[in-house]
């Protein structure tokens, strides 16, 4: 899992530098979260830094064989509805903490917002120091905001 997970942000990254001339691999600070559904077990991915931002979910393909595949497209990790606004207030969360790099306070964010489905978080946190990377993660259990909307 690990090495397809690897392998996936390699590609990703390279098709990025083609596409925009950026290169992730050489960037200093580095923010990731992953969330996995706990039901279909695919993943939408936000990749980002001061400079640029990649965004994308795994989906399958059925192909003419029938056979399923598992194949990356690139959307949105921030949702919004007609209005312009976020519709997974969860998500804007964790993109403010994980930025900022305060970990313990998402997971206790999560820990007093539980649901029983939806998704898993990983959130990485991967800064260069001295030409080598210190890598922070920390996994988070599905949770779940509701968004106020009886503002006075």
């Amino acid at each position: 899992m690990l090495s397809e997970r690897i392998a996936q942000l390699d590609s990703v990254f390279r098709n990025h530098k083609i596409k925009t001339g950026y290169d992730f691999n050489n960037a200093d600070t580095i923010n990731i979260i992953i969330q996995t559904s706990i039901e279909s077990n695919y993943s939408s991915v936000i990749i980002w830094n001061f400079k640029d931002t990649i965004s994308y979910r795994e989906d399958v393909k059925v192909e003419v064989t029938g056979k399923e595949k598992k194949i990356t497209v690139y959307a949105p990790f921030l949702d919004k509805n007609e209005h312009g606004i976020s519709i997974s207030p969860d998500r804007d969360s964790l993109v403010v903490l994980a930025s900022i790099g305060t970990f313990e306070k998402a997971l206790q964010m999560a820990e007093d917002h539980p649901i029983f489905d939806g998704a898993i978080s990983n959130i990485i946190k991967a800064e260069k120091r001295n030409g080598r990377y210190f890598i922070r993660n920390k996994y988070l259990p599905p949770f779940g905001f509701i968004r106020n909307s009886n503002k006075k």
